[in-house]
């Protein structure tokens, strides 16, 4: 089992400090367009975004080329928000991401590299001001590993099963199920 623990410190120490926050953007019933769409391409993908959408969801097609299944909001009003997109990142470079953008993961796939070694598709959104939250992370992991994430007060937000290799795994995003997020 991976965790990645400076967020799941976060988790813990943050629970505490957060006292605004905003609705978890998957739970977030203001009316709005949507577009989906199947066999999009990095560039496809990134052309929608300066046209003022934002990825909500984000599946892997394939990955030679990487192609994906998308779902996306207008990036305005009620659904405005600082986000980021990338793919084909291992976990050391995802955590820097994170950390560089101060952001949360709301979306997370994993793939196998071709040898046997996890390969990740993710959307983060920025977790400052009102939109912070107490969240966390796990990859590589079992269902028994989330189970006891969840039974410590964290609430899953994104849930996928994948295989590297032969070996099947779990990978999660929780924040934590306290406040406004209960």
């Amino acid at each position: 089992m991976k965790l990645y623990r400076p967020l799941i410190l976060l988790l813990t120490s943050a629970v505490g400090a957060v006292s605004a926050q905003t609705e978890d953007d998957r739970e977030n019933d203001t009316p709005t367009g949507t577009y989906w769409n199947v066999g999009m391409s990095e560039a496809s993908i990134n052309t929608l975004v300066g046209q003022g959408w934002r990825l909500t969801d984000i599946q892997v097609e394939g990955t030679s080329p990487y192609t994906f299944t998308v779902a996306m909001v207008p990036n305005s009003g009620a659904h405005a928000i600082s986000t980021w997109w990338y793919y084909g990142l291992d976990a050391a470079t995802l955590s820097t991401r994170l950390s560089q953008n101060s952001a949360r993961l709301i979306d997370l796939e994993v793939v196998d590299n071709g040898s046997g070694a996890a390969r990740f598709t993710c959307i983060m959104v920025s977790n400052t001001g009102a939109n912070n939250k107490a969240w966390g992370w796990l990859y590589n992991t079992s269902t028994a590993a989330i189970t006891t994430l969840t039974n410590q007060g964290n609430r899953i937000v994104d849930l996928e099963q994948y295989t590297l290799g032969s070996t099947t795994y779990y990978a999660c995003v929780v924040i934590s199920n306290t406040g406004s997020d209960n």
